[in-house]
């Protein structure tokens, strides 16, 4: 009973070490946060001497935050959207048709799934610069929309 005790003390300690030095990373950080820019070079270990929301303040009226939230709900919910129905179209296809090739088109959809998805970084990339696409949402949007795992790549 003892030996399990010391064990379990054991393996509790290691965790609560482990859990401490997962999380001062995010203390700092949120430390850091109320201080001031000279503060932060001359102190950076300290507590802050004086609580600043300068930082945090200055962050809201630097970046537009709604039409950030805004663009990134109308992304997923489109590649969300497309990918279903294009998903499902397919699958239907594939499953109660009897079309000539359709163990090859399976095939080829079950082999770009062991593809990594990095991969094809540069080649879509490539593709959305010819066609002018980058810096809209249809780049976000499409490759998104009609792969098999949707691996949403951000041009």
């Amino acid at each position: 009973m003892i030996k399990n005790q010391k064990q379990q003390w054991l393996i509790y300690g290691g965790l609560i070490a482990a859990s401490i030095m997962v999380l001062y990373p995010f203390f700092f950080m949120i430390m850091n946060s109320f201080k001031t820019g000279s503060e932060i070079m001359h102190a950076p270990n300290a507590m802050p001497e004086e609580w600043s929301l300068r930082g945090y303040i200055e962050v809201f009226k630097a970046i537009d935050l709604f039409r950030i939230f805004g663009n990134t709900i109308f992304v997923a919910s489109a590649i969300t959207f497309l990918n279903c129905l294009l998903s499902s179209m397919v699958a239907f296809a594939i499953v109660k048709t009897s079309m000539p090739g359709r163990e090859f088109w399976l095939k080829m959809i079950l082999s770009s799934m062991m593809i990594p998805g990095i991969l094809f970084t540069i080649p879509v990339y490539m593709m959305m610069y010819d066609w002018g696409w980058i810096n809209t949402f249809r780049a976000l949007i499409i490759p998104g929309s009609i792969s098999a795992y949707t691996r949403c790549c951000s041009f």
